[in-house]
């Protein structure tokens, strides 16, 4: 597989030393070389964007090829071309490392700055402005980065920013991009640490798509809860209220009241209502669920016994419902007990509808009771004493 890609970016023009804060501009030459040299040998790929006086990009370029094993197309150049094409000294013999990529848009600034998000990593020693920018933008794409701050200029403002910022590098590897005593090994240690940040990216990354698939793998879990106590107050709903409704038939064999005062009637009357309004309100979990209101649902989904609440509610409702039901007939008719119960088993497909009704309603006045605003009270004014 090729090897990460790495961003050049800088410049130490003397003639800019005070402008732009550079420090060892005479080191410059020799540690953009050896940083180079090191990022070839430890696998890493280029990309550069300008060949001109003084920019890192030639430096580093010079002390890549230097490696006996720079592989073909290794050094990206990303250019545009109303800008010309970059030209670098060690071209000659070895025009299949680079990797010339032109951005048809005639602005430069389109073709640096598109591609930060595509790049594994930034090299930033001294520069300006547009150095400043960049390294803002990868820090924003969380990219690694080696700023060198010894030589000052924006690089040391990054290097500044970075350590604000929550970058996997510790107060020593800090201390090591500010060392002033170049070497060497010095610039292998430093092309070390773009290697450990992109691991501890990657580990990072590595964990929060762990999180992410466990927190989803919960979310479907309790999901599947969900569904399942759905399902069960749908399941009982549907029982209850296909005994209800049973009992309509049942009633064509019942017989005539008489010497029993017509009590298989009273209780096939109230039996009707209270299993349909024990079916009403376990069904309003459901409704709820179907339209998207959260009330009911969101208990159902975390307490087991539920279910049985919302049942013992719907046989209260609609007993009430039934025993009006039948009061209201007992005290409004002038006909005799057995005429009146015969008359109430007529009534029965009524008496399942409005069981019902008290059911699925029972839950919403209840709701709506402990929402209401606590009573206030208004003082009484004291009377006066003689």
């Amino acid at each position: 597989m090729p090897g990460p890609l790495v961003a050049v970016v800088g410049s130490f023009d003397p003639s800019r030393e005070t402008e732009l804060t550079l420090k060892n501009v005479k080191c410059g030459n020799k540690a953009g070389e050896d940083l180079g040299r090191e990022l070839a040998r430890q696998g890493f790929r280029l990309v550069v964007y300008s060949s001109g006086a003084y920019t890192l990009e030639i430096d580093v370029v010079r002390g890549y090829l230097s490696h006996p094993n720079t592989e073909p197309g290794s050094i990206q150049v990303r250019y545009s071309p109303q800008s010309g094409q970059p030209k670098f000294a060690e071209e000659p013999g070895n025009e299949d490392k680079f990797d010339w990529q032109p951005d048809f848009n005639p602005d430069w600034e389109f073709s640096f700055y598109q591609s930060l998000a595509h790049i594994d990593g930034m090299l930033m020693l001294g520069g300006g402005s547009w150095a400043l920018i960049a390294g803002v933008v990868a820090m924003s794409y969380r990219k690694p980065l080696l700023p060198c701050a010894a030589f000052g200029g924006s690089a040391e403002k990054i290097w500044r920013a970075v350590r604000a910022q929550r970058y996997p590098i510790t107060d020593a590897d800090f201390a090591l991009m500010a060392r002033s005593n170049w070497s060497t090994d010095l610039a292998a240690r430093l092309v070390a640490l773009l290697a450990k940040q992109k691991e501890d990216f990657a580990h990072e990354e590595e964990v929060r798509f762990e999180n992410e698939e466990r927190r989803i793998a919960e979310r479907r879990q309790t999901e599947l809860q969900e569904n399942s106590r759905i399902n069960w107050h749908a399941i009982i709903s549907a029982l209850l209220f296909g005994l209800a409704v049973f009992t309509w038939p049942l009633t064509m064999f019942l017989p005539q009241p008489g010497s029993d005062g017509g009590k298989w009637h009273l209780c096939v009357v109230l039996f009707t209502c209270i299993l349909a309004g024990a079916s009403g309100a376990t069904i309003r979990v459901v409704l709820d669920w179907a339209t998207g209101v959260t009330r009911t649902f969101a208990l159902s989904a975390y307490n087991q016994y539920i279910l049985l609440r919302y049942a013992a509610l719907g046989m209260v409702a609609g007993g009430l419902a039934g025993v009006s039901f039948v009061l209201a007939q007992m005290f409004s008719t002038q006909t005799t007990t057995d005429k009146m119960f015969a008359a109430l088993i007529r009534l029965v497909p009524f008496l399942i509808i409005i069981g019902f009704a008290a059911g699925l309603t029972a839950e919403v006045v209840l709701s709506n009771i402990r929402k209401s605003s606590p009573a206030v009270e208004v003082p009484v004014p004291k009377r006066k004493t003689e």
